[in-house]
């Protein structure tokens, strides 16, 4: 049976339809942590240091696993993720001591940046130079749509219990993690394990063998800046709704539902145009520059929960096209040999941004509610100016 489906279908459909249940098992604690930290009596700020703590440990351990990519192979590298995602997960959902949620965390930080380099770095080496951009592109998607549908599912379900979808993420990661290994090819793999280079290629700073190009560099810096913006607006609206407009949880999940639906539409409509066009760098201005004005009406609006939430679910859907399309320049400007190592650095800047976003985000909502949202249009408008930049060394 396994070998029929692996004869029959074409290994990158494999992968993708697997990273989609990744991404549902990936958000069932999502919405339900603001009402689960609260109800530990918990202060605000917590929500954006267990965020900060995952994030830190994916930015610091990307490089690493991206080296180890040469030598361990993609399907054992993202079972090895993901049951070291599951183990974070089970640690977080079932302890009320504030430094052991922080350690799981931590934990499961480590080992999602093992998923994220592994699939990132299967899908590059098992697609043609011309169907790279376009695979990364629908699989992020996936990623993102169907993380939207465990979003839901794990607010309606927290609406009755707060433990039950840490049940279920846990058992999920791990049917993920076996179905990878089970279902994915072999890739190849240095026999001999280079212990010096590791060591040297290991770190979060960014470097390489060879210099970088000036496009490579600067796609680092927006991926960085974009990040900060993007998680300062999700993680933000999330509390939003609980703290301030007094939503519950099951309205967070159907506002990330609404966000998984609106952006499946973009994300194969416009963002797959834009991955054929000959100025992707431009039609991500223009992107940059939607995100910016449907969060205007946020801020204007904010204590007006129909019009936040409604503009809100519009600005969330159209900033996760950025994700995939960003990952799709940065393996363009790559060389092939370096391909699985400039990912790895690719997740280690977006990484980095989220461990700035969510504690920015969380600091600055102390001081005004709307503040994280004003950071996030500030950032965009640089991410344009930057794009711009970047058009002049591609041309």
């Amino acid at each position: 049976m396994i070998n029929k489906i692996k004869n029959n279908v074409d290994t990158i459909t494999i992968l993708i339809a697997i990273h989609a249940l990744q991404g549902v098992a990936a958000n069932f604690a999502h919405p339900i942590t603001p009402a689960y930290l609260s109800s530990l009596d918990f202060p605000s700020t917590m929500f954006g240091l267990v965020f900060a703590a995952m994030s830190f440990t994916n930015f610091a351990f990307s490089p690493f696993w991206g080296v180890m990519s040469r030598y361990i192979k993609a399907k054992k590298l993202v079972l090895i993720g993901a049951f070291g995602y599951a183990l974070g997960q089970a640690i977080f959902g079932f302890s009320s001591n504030p430094y052991i949620i922080i350690f799981a965390r931590l934990i499961s930080g480590v080992f999602v940046s093992a998923l994220f380099v592994g699939t990132g770095l299967y899908v590059v080496e098992k697609s043609s130079p011309e169907e790279k951009g376009r695979n990364i592109t629908k699989m992020l998607t996936i990623f993102s749509v169907f993380g939207t549908i465990g979003f839901f599912i794990g607010g309606y379900i927290g609406g009755y219990s707060l433990k039950i979808p840490f049940i279920i993420q846990i058992v999920t990661l791990i049917t993920v993690g076996i179905l990878y290994y089970v279902f994915l090819e072999d890739n190849e793999v240095e026999e001999k394990m280079d212990f010096k280079r590791i060591i040297s290629s290991s770190s979060p700073i960014v470097k390489s063998d060879k210099p970088l190009t000036k496009e490579l560099v600067m796609n680092f810096w927006i991926v960085f800046l974009i990040s900060i913006a993007s998680t300062s607006l999700t993680q933000t609206f999330s509390y939003f709704i609980d703290d301030a407009l007094k939503m519950t949880s099951v309205a967070n999940g159907m506002t990330k539902g609404l966000v998984g639906l609106i952006s499946l539409i973009f994300n194969f409509t416009i963002a797959l145009r834009v991955v054929r066009s000959k100025d992707i760098q431009k039609n991500l201005i223009y992107i940059f520059a939607a995100v910016i004005l449907t969060m205007l009406p946020m801020i204007g609006f904010n204590q007006t929960p129909y019009i936040f939430m409604t503009m809100g679910v519009v600005a969330m859907s159209i900033d996760t096209m950025p994700v995939s399309l960003l990952q799709g320049r940065t393996v363009a400007y790559s060389e092939d040999d370096a391909q699985g190592e400039m990912v790895g650095y690719h997740n280690t800047m977006k990484a980095l941004g989220m461990i700035i976003g969510s504690l920015v985000a969380s600091w600055i909502y102390e001081w005004n509610i709307v503040s994280p949202f004003l950071l996030s249009i500030l950032l965009y408008i640089i991410g344009m100016l930057l794009l711009q930049r970047t058009r002049k060394y591609v041309k």
